[in-house]
């Protein structure tokens, strides 16, 4: 099992950067919510030539960002708490997006947009139909209708998710190429 040096320290800098956004209050960031998470897990599945390691960044951004949130939250009840109900969904959710990176070519950006832009898209489609089928939105009672509104009601966290998954994915691919373009061949396990 050979680990390349260089990309292990790139993927703990991507795996900090994402949780230090993820921590940051809504109130004082871009509104790019969940956007460096969703272009962590694509970027994993796609340089990760170790397929079941790909799985673990997102794992790790999202369960420690959760873990400082809860300890932020125990010391001042106005942040948001980092462990909920619903939590388990939410992960599964996000470390599923890991398998559209299997199907990108990391040095062709025309494959990272539409694996970014996918990437984004099945998140919204997703999560807001787990919103919906769990009750927890604005709308009451399990109809087509209120699938609809629910949905309604999550455009501009699509939006905002869809530009921000865009915009993390060209970082996180261009500097990946960047500092790997030299090399034929780079692993992770």
């Amino acid at each position: 099992m050979k680990i390349d040096k260089r990309l292990l320290i790139a993927f703990v800098i991507l795996i900090a950067g994402s949780v230090i956004y993820k921590v940051v209050p809504y109130e004082t960031r871009a509104a790019f919510l969940g956007a460096p998470v969703l272009a962590a897990s694509f970027f994993s599945g796609a340089v990760v030539k170790e397929k079941k390691y790909a799985f673990l960044m997102p794992l790790l951004i999202l369960f420690f960002g959760d873990l400082i949130m809860q300890i932020m939250h125990w010391s001042n009840p106005t942040y948001l708490p980092g462990f909920y109900s619903g939590q388990v969904t939410n992960y599964a959710l996000i470390i599923s997006l890991v398998t559209i990176g299997f199907f990108t070519n990391s040095r062709k950006y025309t494959s990272v947009l539409i694996g970014a832009g996918l990437t984004a898209t099945l998140f919204f489609l997703m999560s807001n139909f787990m919103v919906w089928a769990q009750g927890y939105g604005l709308h009451t009672g399990k109809t087509l209708n209120t699938l609809y509104l629910t949905y309604l009601d999550g455009l501009p966290f699509y939006k905002n998710d869809l530009i921000g998954t865009v915009l993390f994915s060209l970082l996180f691919f261009t500097v990946y190429n960047v500092v790997f373009a030299n090399k034929k061949s780079t692993e992770l396990a």
